[in-house]
C-alpha cells in the first residue's frame, strides 16, 4: 500500500523534467508523483520513458531530444527551456488562486524555475547531477537556482557537500530509493543459484563515460583466462542505436547484450555481481541506482573510486575500484566466486544494506520535507 502525502487542502504540484526516457532521474521523480495524491501535473518531452502514462496525471508536454552536435543540442535544450517556461507560466497564471507547488527534476529546466519565480510559486530544485557541461552552463544553472529556489533535494550526501548552495536555507538529502517492482523478497534470492550462474551484469547508456569498452576489456581478460564467466551487457537505448553499437563493436562470446528489459529484475536474480564503471573524470555518479537495485535482489556491487558510490558501498558486501584497472575488478569477481561462502557473506549484506534506499524511507522522507517546506 502506498503511503501517500496527506492533503490539508488542495494543491497544485507541477513536476518538471527535461527529457523523459529510461534512465535514472526520471525513475526517481516517478516515485515522488506516485507519492503525492494531490493534484499532479508532469510537464516533460513528448518521448517515451518512465514519466509516460501514469494514472490521475495531467500532461503537457514539449518537442526535445539531444542531438549529438553541441551547437544543435544547446539550441533544441534553450528552443525547450523556451517552452516549458511558458507552459508552466500559464498554468500557474490560471491557476493562480489555488496553491500550486513545482518540483523541478535536474539542474537543467531552469525555465520552470524563471516562470516560478515570477509568479512567486514556491519551488523546489531536485539535483541529481554535478556533471553538467559546458562549464559555463553550470554556472548559469547554479546562479538560477540559487535566485529562485524555495528549496532543494540532494540525491546523495556526495553532492550535497559538492553543490550545497549558500543563499537557500532548506536544502536536504533524500536518497533516491529502489522501486518495489525491483526488489526480491529474501525468499525469492536463490544465492546457490546465483554464484552457480558467474554472471555480471552492467547496465548502461550508450555514452563512453559509462565505460562500456571498460566491460568489454574485462570480459576479454576473463575469456582468455576461462573464468566460465557471463557478461551481461543491458543498454538503455533504441533498436536503431543497439544495431549500431553492434555494427561498430567485436564483442567477445562472454558478453550478451539485452536492450531494454522487459523485466530487470529477473536479471538481476540471475546474476552474481552488479558493475559501475563510470569514468569519474568525466561524469561523477552522484547515486548509483543500478549498484542499489543490483544489490536488492543480492547481487554484489563494485562500482567507482570516487563519487556517491564510494558513499554507497562498504566493505562488507562490495568492492570501489578504479574502471581503468580492468585486472583488480576480474581479480575480485573471480575470488568471490571461488568461494560459495564468501559469495554469501556479501551477496546477503548487500541485500540487507539495501533496505536503506527502500520506496518506504524514501516516501517517509519526501512527506517530512513537502510538511515542513510548503
Amino acid at each position: 500500500m502506498t503511503n501517500k502525502v496527506d492533503a490539508t487542502c488542495s494543491r497544485n504540484f507541477y513536476f518538471i523534467h527535461l527529457y523523459n526516457d529510461h534512465s535514472g532521474s526520471p525513475r526517481v521523480l516517478r516515485e515522488m508523483v506516485d507519492s503525492i495524491s494531490d493534484n499532479r501535473h508532469i510537464i516533460t518531452s513528448n518521448t517515451d520513458g518512465i514519466l509516460s502514462g501514469i494514472n490521475g496525471v495531467t500532461y503537457s508536454k514539449f518537442s526535445y531530444f539531444p542531438a549529438r552536435n553541441l551547437f544543435f543540442k544547446l539550441f533544441f535544450y534553450l528552443v525547450a527551456n523556451i517552452n516549458i517556461f511558458f507552459i508552466l507560466l500559464r498554468l500557474l497564471i490560471v491557476n493562480r488562486k489555488t496553491k500550486n507547488i513545482v518540483i523541478v527534476n535536474t539542474m537543467l529546466p531552469f525555465g520552470a524555475l524563471l516562470a516560478s519565480k515570477l509568479t512567486n510559486t514556491p519551488v523546489t530544485s531536485y539535483v541529481h547531477e554535478t556533471s553538467v557541461r559546458p562549464a559555463l552552463l553550470k554556472k548559469f544553472l547554479r546562479a538560477v537556482i540559487e535566485v529562485c529556489a524555495s528549496n532543494v533535494i540532494f540525491v546523495s550526501k556526495f553532492l550535497f557537500d559538492k553543490e550545497k548552495f549558500k543563499r537557500i536555507t532548506n536544502q536536504e538529502i533524500i536518497y533516491n530509493p529502489v522501486s518495489p517492482n525491483l526488489v526480491s523478497a529474501p525468499k525469492d534470492i536463490n544465492y546457490i543459484g546465483k554464484f552457480n550462474a558467474r554472471n555480471v551484469i552492467f547496465i548502461s547508456s550508450l555514452l563512453a563515460y559509462k565505460g562500456i569498452a571498460d566491460l568489454i576489456d574485462i570480459a576479454k581478460l576473463s575469456l582468455m583466462a576461462e573464468d566460465q564467466i557471463i557478461y551481461t551487457l543491458v543498454l538503455n537505448c533504441t533498436e536503431k542505436q543497439l544495431e549500431e553499437f553492434l555494427t561498430e563493436q567485436v564483442l567477445p562470446q562472454n558478453i550478451q547484450v539485452i536492450c531494454r528489459p522487459d523485466d530487470l529484475r529477473k536479471l538481476y536474480l540471475k546474476s552474481s555481481f552488479v558493475l559501475n564503471l563510470t569514468h569519474p573524470n568525466i561524469w561523477l555518479e552522484t547515486f548509483g541506482l543500478t549498484l542499489v537495485e543490483g544489490m536488492a535482489n543480492g547481487c554484489i556491487p563494485i562500482g567507482p573510486v570516487a563519487g556517491a558510490p564510494v558513499e554507497l558501498i562498504e566493505k562488507n558486501y562490495g568492492f570501489n575500484i578504479d574502471h581503468k584497472d580492468h585486472s583488480s575488478i576480474r581479480d575480485a569477481i573471480v575470488s568471490i566466486l571461488s568461494d560459495f561462502k564468501s559469495f554469501e557473506f556479501y551477496a546477503k549484506n548487500a541485500k540487507t544494506k539495501s533496505d536503506f534506499f527502500s520506496l518506504k524511507v524514501f516516501q517517509d522522507k519526501i512527506n517530512d520535507f513537502i510538511d515542513g517546506s510548503f
